[in-house]
């Protein structure tokens, strides 16, 4: 195959901790690991895996391609992209953008439009880094599912890989909300134009731009109001480091088993949910503490109600997700609104000082 024609292996994350293997052979696998294959189905045309795993009712997280040797070897992590569809990557494209803005802004000495730039593209991939994590978390503890596969979807689990997946939701909602606010950092100085320095926050910039008219900031100023998804991510965070961390002392909580059945497939997969958010992406302020000496009358009425935010509650991966890809959106349309020129530096043979020598 032509190197303009190579098709690399393609690991697919996908909802609950499931993936889809797609070698360049004539069928797809959905496993969740080597060793755990699940189903197998017909291999689409190389461009349409992802729109296809969406149309066979799969929630597409993000997709590592071992393009190197290395990669088969365990010598090297494959990079993780995360994909949101219809614009598969989206992200990548935006992270594209803020290099060709920075380095054009350092080339022309806009320090501030530099400084900014360089953080956000450490952001972006960050934000990628974490999602990957969450998602390995998930596979980990679904393969558990699968070996004991004794769980039923009404039981709660409570083990070491449920703080594992709590340890990665953690980290990315640190990340996102830095990232959140080197993004008002970006609207405030790069937007709007403004020189002022303090505003270092998304909160304190949703207070300065209250009166300000622009397609952005009124996006923003929606975003951050209740109910928005900003505040609501921005409520997560807050409550994980000010409050209490995820899975409260006492509190019912837990990772639980689910399924899958893919339209025209005599086959049920898999797959595992944590239940984050309530289902309009607030907090749920439900199950109140549970004493060691509570009766079982109390138990009961704290677990049903547990269960039913368990049921209709939004899962952590796909919550996780969904952040990453709003972040990344608001960051391309930031990019774009500054004006601000985005172009890549071409070093040629007359930059170089010296004139290479080969011994």
């Amino acid at each position: 195959m032509s190197p303009e024609n190579f098709e690399p292996v393609r690991i697919v994350h996908l909802q609950g901790g499931l993936r889809a293997i797609d070698q360049c052979e004539d069928h797809i696998a959905i496993q969740c690991s080597a060793k755990l294959p699940l189903a197998k189905t017909k291999r689409p045309a190389y461009k349409q895996l992802y729109s296809f795993l969406k149309g066979s009712g799969f929630s597409v997280i993000g997709v590592q391609m071992l393009l190197y040797q290395e990669h088969y070897d365990g010598l090297e992590h494959p990079e993780f992209e995360t994909v949101s569809l219809p614009d598969a990557f989206a992200g990548r494209a935006c992270r594209q953008y803020w290099s060709g803005l920075a380095q054009h802004a350092e080339a022309s000495g806009h320090a501030v439009a530099a400084d900014i730039g360089q953080q956000t593209l450490t952001y972006l991939h960050l934000l990628n880094i974490r999602l990957n994590e969450v998602s390995d978390a998930y596979s980990f503890a679904l393969r558990k599912l699968i070996a004991r596969d004794d769980s039923s979807p009404s039981t709660c689990i409570s083990d070491f890989n449920l703080y594992r997946i709590q340890a990665t939701v953690h980290a990315l909602m640190a990340d996102a909300v830095s990232f959140r606010d080197c993004m008002a950092k970006a609207i405030w100085r790069l937007v709007l134009r403004e020189k002022d320095e303090n505003v270092q926050t998304m909160g304190t910039l949703l207070k300065r731009t209250r009166n300000h008219k622009g397609k952005l900031v009124e996006k923003v100023q929606r975003c951050g109001a209740k109910g928005g998804w900003l505040k609501q991510m921005g409520e997560l965070r807050d409550e994980i480091v000010h409050v209490a961390p995820l899975n409260t002392q006492h509190k019912i909580s837990g990772y639980h088993k689910r399924s899958i059945s893919p339209p025209n497939a005599n086959v049920a997969l898999p797959t595992l949910k944590y239940p984050l958010l309530q289902a309009d992406g607030s907090l749920w302020n439900g199950g109140d503490a549970i004493g060691p000496h509570a009766d079982d009358e109390a138990y009961s009425a704290a677990f049903g109600e547990y269960k039913a935010f368990a049921d209709d509650g939004l899962d952590a991966l796909d919550y996780c997700h969904s952040v990453v890809v709003n972040l990344a959106a608001l960051a391309h349309e930031t990019a774009v609104s500054t004006g601000l020129k985005s172009e890549m530096t071409v070093i040629t043979d007359e930059d170089l000082l010296d004139k290479p020598s080969f011994r």
